[in-house]
């Protein structure tokens, strides 16, 4: 179920940067300064300045998460991923957030929320979705099924927002490892040239980011996954498709 936002919730999106809590006090939200701006370890109080903290110093961590040590494919992992990535901004880094969260969409469902996954189901539904992920044999499938399949999980695993933030970043680095190590790695250039959405020279809106494809998958009537799909596809066929090497 998509969740509606009342008045007192609503942010503007235009405005939002982070996903905010669902708590309509955000004092009581242990992960925000009075302001509503992320605690942070630069002390960073400006909304903007923060973002522009993220984009400038992090962004290049989401594809080099190969150094982050991958001997299972399993949420301990997707911690490791997240703490690799955001351990310079945030204290909590790699720990699943312990607050509900609501996030006001501009795009598919316009003033609502997607239905993330409540603290308390965080680990048990990130772990079923990575036990069917490893589950799957990719070895006889084609392009289309992969890109498909491994979209739609990653939705899935998506859709659970374990983190307080930094959520899409973290969630394409483990997809970056698990496609290496099944055999049909990606080129993620595709996904970090759009995790701000896609402007022209007049900063006119001219195609989706990454976050808003995941939130087209995870719609749940009228779902519109294509646009995440072909973004893996496209990902997927940057490198050579060596059927051989998949397992």
């Amino acid at each position: 179920m998509n969740i509606p936002i009342t008045q007192d919730l609503y942010i503007d999106p235009e405005e939002l940067l982070y996903e905010t809590s669902l708590s309509e006090a955000r004092p009581q939200d242990p992960y925000v300064y009075s302001n509503g701006v992320l605690i942070n370890r630069l002390g960073i109080m400006d909304y903007d300045q923060l973002a522009f903290a993220e984009k400038e110093f992090l962004a290049h961590k989401v594809i080099s998460t190969e150094l982050v040590e991958s001997d299972n494919l399993d949420y301990l992992l997707l911690k490791r991923i997240h703490a690799y990535i955001f351990d310079e901004l945030f204290t909590w880094a790699g720990e699943f957030r312990t607050v509900p969260l609501i996030k006001a969409e501009r795009l598919f469902i316009p003033g609502l929320s997607i239905d993330y996954s409540p603290p308390t189901k965080i680990k048990r539904e990130v772990i079923h979705t990575l036990n069917e992920l490893n589950a799957i044999r990719w070895g006889n499938k084609s392009l289309d099924e992969i890109a498909t399949l491994f979209a739609t999980k990653i939705a899935e695993l998506w859709r659970t927002h374990p983190f307080r933030d930094g959520n899409t970043r973290a969630i394409m680095g483990y997809a970056k490892i698990y496609a290496y190590e099944r055999g049909f790695p990606m080129n993620m250039s595709y996904f970090t040239d759009i995790l701000s959405a896609p402007t022209d020279e007049n900063g006119k809106q001219i195609g989706l980011s990454l976050r808003e494809m995941f939130v087209g998958a995870c719609l749940d009537e009228f779902p519109e996954p294509q646009h995440l799909i072909n973004q893996f596809k496209k990902a997927i066929q940057a490198y050579t498709f060596d059927e051989s090497a998949r397992i």
